[in-house]
């Protein structure tokens, strides 16, 4: 049986919102920028596939 103890929860939560705001943030702020200088509805298919790779990434860092 698996027992979690407070520390572990804790832990998960954090790598858990690492994985889920750091990369929306950078891809907001991806979208903001390009919206710049294209249309908006491609700079928010760039910005959707841009919060792909940064949770890819992220999560690779957090489970390393």
């Amino acid at each position: 049986m698996l027992v979690l103890s407070n520390t572990t929860i804790n832990d998960l939560a954090i790598k858990l919102a690492m994985v889920l705001f750091i990369p929306l943030f950078l891809a907001l702020l991806a979208k903001v920028i390009l919206m710049r200088f294209i249309r908006e509805s491609i700079a928010g298919r760039l910005a959707y596939l841009s919060c792909l790779f940064f949770i890819h990434y992220v999560f690779k860092f957090v489970t390393e």
